[in-house]
């Protein structure tokens, strides 16, 4: 894949100052002879992504070029990158270039060396939603990997004449990674997250409250904040994933079961006395849940409060039990509404976590 540049391209059609490393320079020197329209066709020629040399211009050192791009993938580099050569053939040198094809959030994703590819990605918005419902998936299996923003995506396409080419909307696009050493995953890893990802995702897209809420990328991100010590940040996503789906439970077993519209509307409108508390007792008196998990919810709820309304800077810290014990929680409420999974824990590859830890946090350029 040949890149152009990694400055910010402003747009699909027309590419406008694109810096070529110093290309134009170096051309010039290596072949003085070429004069004006003559160079600028060598330069066209050279480049072969044009149709006619009249449409590429010298702009102070800079090109201007014209073209139309055919965006067919999308690109992240992950952080921490992830390694899966011992996974693959050494004699398949050329499969491994071209990376593992695997299934995953119902599309075909190319696992390379550091860095992910998303095959049928027609735009970056689409592109940046499946890459994170893969990093939602990957931490809530205790796998930690970065979420993804729009600037970390590159778009990959080709030119009317086939060439390939990357399209840079960001420099961090190209960097996430660079500071840490790969993350080498064997054969055996490489089966349990897969495995474990797919079985996950096929339960999680079975639920229409999951898929419209995306309320399971809170868990990933609770799982992810943990790993990076911000308890604080962890307790919030994931209490927000267990008073979700607390009321999801209520909605589904009581409201919409018991309840006329009128009824129901006013009882979703009266959230100052159906609270998360008063919702959790009473789903324990329906016997929809069990009294430790009530007793549970109480107290994280207390630790809720005070993180939310803290009048005293001790009142509003969260140590790292009281963020795992809401992570534990929200992990079982989600099995909870997940079809088939009631009773079940979530896997939790701790292998990898490891694995990903070393290479953050002991293998650092100042150890």
């Amino acid at each position: 894949m040949q890149k152009f540049s990694e400055r910010p391209i402003e747009c699909s059609i027309c590419h406008k100052n694109m810096d070529i490393n110093d290309l134009i320079p170096h051309l010039k020197q290596d072949h003085p002879d070429l004069k004006g329209e003559e160079f600028m066709a060598f330069l066209s020629n050279y480049l072969n992504i044009i149709e006619s040399p009249s449409d590429l211009k010298e702009i102070k050192g800079s090109v201007e070029v014209a073209m139309e791009i055919k965006i067919s993938a999308a690109k992240v580099w992950t952080y921490p990158p992830l390694d899966f050569y011992s996974c693959i053939d050494d004699s398949k040198e050329e499969g491994y270039e071209k990376g593992l094809f695997e299934r995953l959030v119902d599309r075909e994703v190319v696992i390379c060396k550091g860095y992910f590819i998303l095959n049928e990605a027609n735009n970056t918005k689409d592109a940046l939603e499946k890459f994170n419902d893969i990093a939602s998936i990957f931490n809530i299996l205790g796998v930690p990997i970065d979420f993804f923003n729009m600037t970390d995506i590159i778009s990959l396409g080709h030119t009317p004449k086939g060439m390939p080419i990357e399209m840079v909307c960001s420099n961090m696009a190209y960097r996430r990674n660079s500071n840490v050493p790969l993350v080498v995953l064997n054969q055996e890893d490489l089966g349990a997250l897969l495995g474990q990802s797919n079985k996950l995702w096929k339960k999680i897209k079975e639920n229409d409250f999951l898929i419209d809420t995306k309320i399971y990328e809170f868990l990933g991100r609770a799982r992810l904040s943990f790993f990076n010590n911000n308890f604080r940040l962890a307790f919030i996503n994931a209490w927000t994933v267990i008073e979700a789906i607390v009321r999801e439970i209520w909605e589904t077993k009581i409201i919409k079961k018991y309840s006329s519209k009128s009824t129901t509307k006013d009882m979703r409108r009266d959230h100052r006395n159906w609270t998360t508390s008063v919702i959790t007792e009473e789903l324990f008196l329906m016997s929809s849940i069990s009294l430790e998990t009530v007793k549970e919810i109480r107290y994280l709820r207390k630790k809720r409060n005070d993180l939310f309304h803290f009048k005293t800077p001790e009142k509003g810290k969260v140590s790292e039990e009281d963020a795992n014990r809401c992570i534990s929680m929200g992990l079982r409420f989600l099995t909870r509404v997940l079809k088939d999974f009631e009773g079940e824990d979530i896997v939790d590859l701790e292998s990898i976590r490891q694995k990903i830890y070393t290479a953050i946090h002991k293998g650092g350029r100042f150890e």
